[in-house]
């Protein structure tokens, strides 16, 4: 483990991650709008969120930080896409990647701010994609 991972609060993120993700899915329960079949939704939500999990078990290797893009901007794109394809709106998605990054500020993840900005930006532009392709 390296000095930044041992500074991160770990059980914090696990907790606020929980916290934020019971909020999202309570947002989608409300607004569930799916723009491809279920099937399709659920097999591009497993294989985000498997990416995602990866890269965070692996954040001293393959998951670690950018000082501008990683492989994490390629997980908030996706990210980004699922949530159009949820029937998530523009603003919503924006409050949620902008509650994720303060959840990792909460939790000491070490993040250069530019970065924490463009994954940001790479959430709404994943958002863009998959709109214009569905269209």
């Amino acid at each position: 483990m390296t000095a930044i991972a041992s500074r991160e609060h770990t059980g914090r993120l696990a907790v606020l991650a929980l916290l934020l993700a019971a909020a999202c899915a309570a947002v989608l329960y409300e607004r569930l709008a799916l723009a491809v079949p279920l099937a399709v939704f659920l097999g591009m939500f497993v294989v985000v969120a498997s990416f995602a999990v990866f890269l965070r078990l692996h954040r001293d290797t393959w998951g670690r930080e950018g000082r501008y893009v990683d492989l994490w901007s390629i997980a908030h794109f996706l990210v980004g896409a699922l949530a159009f394809l949820a029937g998530v709106e523009l603003p919503y998605l924006m409050v949620i990647s902008l509650l994720w990054e303060l959840v990792e500020l909460a939790a000491r993840v070490h993040e250069h701010p530019a970065n924490r900005a463009i994954d940001v930006a790479l959430a709404a532009a994943g958002w863009l994609v998959a709109r214009a392709a569905i269209a």
